[in-house]
């Protein structure tokens, strides 16, 4: 897709089917916004119906980078909700969409987020029948985030109607309305005082 990048784009002719695909990376090397991030192409497969689950990767070409740098091993770091610690496990944790990306790898910060309408509840990358015109209450826990603040993503796009709400403390649960006009997904990132994405969730999908 270009000599800037080459490689990087995915222009695969005649396009893939989507439906054999369980993940993407979203972030790379640390790389979460602007021309080279795959945010927007991941979230433009959810609108069109696909449940993937956005990942992170280092993209290392250096071991001996510091891990305190970006695109070191592990930064961005994929934290996986998994029954147990086995490779099976974590693929499978993977499949379920319960996963977040840290890009800052810090390997103590958390996002975890639960979905309610009508009585039914989703956890993230789950599924989450709605009501043609009800709201949808959703539960975002946060850990080690005190200072930043909490968005929500609505169908690609942040939400004028779900403000963004401060992290006052180190363990936090705060409390959003997504209002019916949410047709198909909606996931939360989390950002620093400073505007810079900390942590990206994963979405929970609405069925109206």
């Amino acid at each position: 897709s270009g000599e800037i990048c080459m490689g990087c784009g995915w222009l695969a002719k005649p396009p893939v089917d989507m439906h054999s695909v369980t993940s993407i990376e979203a972030i790379n090397g640390g790389i979460a916004e602007g021309p080279y991030a795959g945010v927007s192409y991941w979230e433009r497969q959810l609108d069109a119906g696909f449940h993937l689950t956005g990942i992170g990767g280092s993209d290392n070409h250096n071991a001996t980078r510091p891990a305190e740098q970006a695109g070191s091993i592990g930064s961005p770091t994929t934290v996986v909700y998994a029954a147990d610690l086995s490779v099976p496990g974590i693929l499978q944790g993977i499949r379920s969409g319960r996963v977040f990306v840290d890009r800052t790898g810090s390997r103590d910060r958390m996002i975890d987020v639960t979905g309610h309408a009508g009585g039914d509840t989703a956890l993230m990358g789950g599924s989450l029948a709605v009501a043609k015109n009800a709201a949808v209450k959703i539960d975002v826990h946060v850990i080690g985030c005190p200072g930043s603040r909490v968005e929500a993503i609505v169908d690609g796009h942040a939400e004028a109607s779900v403000p963004a709400q401060q992290i006052a403390e180190h363990d936090a649960t705060l409390h959003f309305e997504v209002p019916p006009t949410a047709s198909h997904w909606v996931r939360f990132n989390v950002r620093d005082g400073e505007g810079k994405l900390q942590l990206l969730g994963n979405p929970i999908y609405l069925i109206r």
